[in-house]
């Protein structure tokens, strides 16, 4: 077993690349604010040449990466070739009957 905690941040990147290489995923990575947020968790440099900075491998097997921040700015930097769906703020009539609903 790898102690993580010791692993320097590429190596942690290429890890997480490597047990994600062969398998479905789904990640959500809730309000991610900055380009410099996004790089950080995602766009890790590494030695893996499969890699290609990008520790969340595109295996077209399904898998899934869901990010949601505030700003359409680092969606797009996230993915540029995507469409950011933008969502509207409920009011609080509507959030407080999300809530009571079973």
């Amino acid at each position: 077993m790898v102690a993580m905690e010791k692993l320097q941040e590429h190596e942690l990147g290429d890890f997480l690349h490597g047990h994600l290489k062969a398998k479905r995923y789904l990640i959500v990575l809730d309000d991610v604010w900055s380009y410099g947020d996004w790089n950080c968790l995602a766009k890790v440099s590494s030695n893996d040449p499969d890699c290609l900075g990008n520790v969340f491998p595109d295996g077209g097997n399904g898998s899934t990466l869901l990010l949601t921040t505030q700003d359409k700015d680092v969606a797009l930097h996230a993915d540029a070739c995507s469409t950011p769906q933008e969502m509207q703020l409920l009011s609080k009539q509507k959030s407080w009957d999300l809530i009571c609903r079973k």
